[in-house]
């Protein structure tokens, strides 16, 4: 998987699949798979493969509710590392002055 949103996404494969053939996807997220029905898009040549982008066209309100949970941590995380404030899940200390 390169790309995650709501919508769909881009995998890079070994084969390309069939411009609108429709997939069941599982995707692991944290603790949790998140199920749900794409079909495929027209796919590019990659150096090694293939990337295809996808977009889903069937998820469960439940499913679709943790994809976008999953998604915005991980878009939290990453404004946290480019502001320097997280680093490899851990939290940087702060200098703190020194009291007399």
């Amino acid at each position: 998987m390169l790309r995650l949103s709501t919508t769909g996404g881009l995998l890079e494969l070994a084969n390309c699949l069939d411009e609108g053939v429709s997939v069941n996807l599982t995707l692991h997220l944290g603790s949790r798979a998140v199920r749900g029905k794409a079909a495929m898009l027209f796919p590019m040549c990659a150096t090694q493969g293939y990337l295809q982008p996808f977009r889903f066209t069937d998820m469960r309100d439940e499913d679709r509710f943790a994809l976008q949970t999953e998604i915005r941590e991980l878009l939290r995380q990453t404004r946290l590392l480019a502001t320097g404030r997280r680093t490899f899940g851990l939290i940087r200390p702060r200098l703190l002055p020194k009291s007399l």
